[in-house]
């Protein structure tokens, strides 16, 4: 079992291109990103945002100020430059989740049964979906590294373009490892991100089912998806 603290990465920006600022639209009367971010914060997990350092993202950053989630800032374009210079005082065997603001299902259990097999399997780098995992393709994406992991992609990095993602090259370079602890669940083809207005509107129709949607078990959440139709 999961005995040290990991610290939880919440990647936010503003600049989407199909829903821009979808991180501040409400959902359960919360911006997203505070929404998501809530569901995570729990004994062991260290929650830190990672954000653009521009003044295009100011009013994030102040909405994540107002709501007393850290931060840290760094490039737009270069995500993994961001997440290198934000994390560049940890400890090389610290453990470091990434997870998104758009997307919703992740909870603490959830994280932790990643971060557990993680551990269990000893690997440099886990994603919790994709193809065989079981879990939903869109809107589970969590991922864990350990931060000399992260260290080792930022030295073999040969160009630019490399640096706009921040795990392509780290998964070229460990293996993509997908979660298999899930497979049973068959529902890799659900899609529960938000990434465009019809997503948002299906997102905040489910949670409208729970009365504590913030801490709603990922099971549940899962199980209304699989139930109501979008």
């Amino acid at each position: 079992m999961l005995d040290t603290e990991i610290v939880c990465v919440i990647q936010a920006r503003l600049g989407s291109s199909r829903l821009p600022a979808k991180v501040l639209l409400p959902l359960a009367r919360l911006p997203t990103v505070v929404f998501a971010s809530l569901r995570v914060k729990c004994d062991n997990i260290k929650l830190i945002a990672a954000v653009p350092d521009n003044s295009t993202n100011q009013i994030l950053r102040d909405c994540l100020t107002r709501f007393k989630i850290p931060y840290f800032q760094g490039s737009e374009d270069k995500l993994l430059d961001r997440f290198s210079s934000g994390l560049k005082n940890y400890d090389r065997q610290k453990i470091i989740v990434r997870i998104s603001a758009d997307n919703f299902i992740a909870d603490c259990d959830l994280i932790k049964k990643i971060v557990n097999e993680f551990v269990e399997r000893k690997l440099n780098y886990l994603s919790a979906s994709g193809p065989g995992s079981g879990l939903p393709r869109w809107g589970t994406g969590i991922e864990v590294f350990r931060k000399h992991t992260l260290d080792e992609t930022v030295n073999n990095v040969k160009n630019n373009s490399e640096r706009i993602s921040l795990t392509n090259l780290m998964k070229k370079i460990n293996g993509n490892n997908i979660s298999l602890q899930f497979r049973d669940l068959n529902l890799m083809n659900n899609r529960i991100t938000i990434d465009t207005f019809d997503d948002y509107i299906y997102a905040n129709k489910i949670l409208s089912n729970f009365d504590d949607p913030i801490n709603a078990s990922w099971v549940d959440i899962l199980n209304k998806i699989s139930k109501i139709p979008r």
